[in-house]
């Protein structure tokens, strides 16, 4: 799961539509990359969250909603905060993950500089 050196791994954690709450699928894929980040003090993470929609009208209130939930389940389990960029992209994620089926996500991605 690390990234090799000067590179990053990109994770996507998926919600209900209009929701922010974690799936409690979710919480154990999250306790693998905490367990990750605890072992490897001087990796970094940058969490992007993401609006449900892919028209014209973001609703950045609930893509910031979803980035700081998964940042209090990382950052509550012992990861520091300084180790944390959050990003809420003003563009939708379809332009940046054009495979993606919908938008209802954050992403985590590790770096390991």
């Amino acid at each position: 799961m690390l990234p090799d050196t000067g590179g990053s791994k990109t994770f996507f954690i998926y919600f209900e539509p209009n929701s922010y709450q974690i799936y409690d699928s979710t919480f154990q894929y999250l306790s693998y990359i905490i367990q990750v980040l605890y072992e490897h003090p001087n990796l970094k993470i940058v969490l992007k969250g993401y609006q449900d929609s892919d028209e014209g009208t973001a609703d950045l209130s609930l893509a910031q909603k979803r980035a700081l939930n998964i940042f209090q389940q990382l950052n509550g389990n012992g990861i520091a905060q300084t180790r944390f960029t959050i990003q809420v992209p003003k563009s939708i994620c379809k332009s940046d993950f054009s495979f993606l089926p919908h938008c209802r996500l954050v992403t985590i991605t590790i770096i390991n500089e």
